[in-house]
């Protein structure tokens, strides 16, 4: 449907509108699920993503504040 087609579309948009670093569409599905991350979270944003850094900033932030 149309929020797969959004999320194909503009994945970071919709994780952006979620305020949640990934997520995943899975064919057919038509239901929500909601999980604790494992990953570091990144001092900057808070949220959870595998490429925080020893500085504790995420690849996202990092560009941000380098760029």
């Amino acid at each position: 449907g149309q929020f797969r087609a959004v999320a194909r579309a503009g994945r970071q948009a919709v994780e952006g509108l979620c305020i949640v670093p990934s997520l995943e569409v899975v064919e057919g599905e038509r239901s929500v699920a909601v999980a604790v991350d494992s990953a570091p979270r990144c001092d900057r944003c808070w949220q959870h993503r595998p490429d925080v850094d020893e500085q504790g900033l995420c690849g996202r932030c990092r560009d941000v504040l380098t760029g």
